[in-house]
């Protein structure tokens, strides 16, 4: 659990850490704003009431002292968590008093331009290495939960988790591990495992929103990056085969032309050759 004690305004939490779940809790001081930076991420607050999924350029927010817990839907993730200290709330909420309703507010917002220009900053600011004297990565935590405590105060939350939303965002999770796993796919039955909900559910979603089986994307996104190997690398055929799943280099050659209507090795000659003319 994060130590929160030492907060003077406004803080940042970075995490890029496997499985990243926490239990039920509450800050006591401080509200929270959840960042996801890369993979979706689901939410059980008891003001909401229900599982609701966050995903990038959304932001979940909650008030000091609302019981909730947060978990990654997979393995690798990234997220922001911003604490804002209740002072400095309060401060907020003087200065804009029109704006800010006194009653204690959670659900998920959309980030505005704005917000998703300073997450992302503040994102690739985590990688640095160098000293940051003039507290630049202060200032932008500060801007950032600005922008979103307004758009807390001043618009209703999304209602991410509507079963036409939640269908989208599972599916995008869905693809998102389907072209992680080329080499070792997962089933069908593993995925919908994942995401916890029925094999005959994840089939109607996946099937409803791309317009094909789970078969039939696999099968063409394993030839889709076969035809991004064969233009970008030197590798042979065998080991693109082996690469997008595929152990037989007759079976791979035989699939390949059948999806993208011509032969690798003939494939290949051709995207050369349209390198060189342009």
């Amino acid at each position: 659990m994060v130590d929160l004690a030492n907060i003077d305004v406004a803080t940042s939490i970075w995490s890029d850490t496997s499985d990243y779940q926490t239990q039920q809790h509450a800050h006591r001081d401080h509200a929270m704003i959840l960042l996801p930076m890369a993979g979706t991420m689901t939410i059980n607050d008891e003001v909401m009431g229900t599982r609701r999924l966050i995903e990038p350029s959304y932001f979940y927010y909650v008030e000091a002292g609302l019981s909730h817990n947060t978990r990654a839907n997979r393995s690798r993730q990234e997220h922001i968590a911003v604490y804002v200290n209740s002072e400095w709330q309060d401060f907020l909420k003087s200065t804009h008093r029109d704006n800010f309703s006194q009653h204690k507010r959670s659900g998920i917002w959309n980030l505005s331009k704005t917000g998703v220009g300073l997450a992302r900053i503040l994102a690739r600011k985590q990688y640095e290495t160098e000293p940051d004297p003039l507290n630049h990565s202060n200032r932008l935590v500060l801007l950032l939960a600005e922008d979103c405590l307004m758009k807390v105060q001043m618009s209703e939350p999304q209602l991410l988790g509507h079963p036409d939303e939640h269908g989208t965002v599972l599916v995008r999770e869905a693809i998102d591990r389907i072209r992680a796993n080329l080499a070792n796919p997962l089933s069908l039955e593993q995925i919908a495992g994942e995401l916890e909900i029925s094999r005959r559910q994840f089939t109607r979603l996946f099937r409803k929103r791309t317009g094909r089986s789970f078969a039939e994307f696999v099968r063409a996104e394993r030839y889709r990056e076969a035809a991004r190997l064969l233009r970008d690398t030197g590798w042979s055929i065998q080991q693109i085969a082996f690469q997008v799943g595929i152990d037989n280099s007759a079976n791979f050659a035989t699939g390949f032309q059948r999806e993208i209507g011509d032969t690798p090795s003939s494939y290949r000659a051709k995207s050369a050759l349209a390198r060189q003319q342009n």
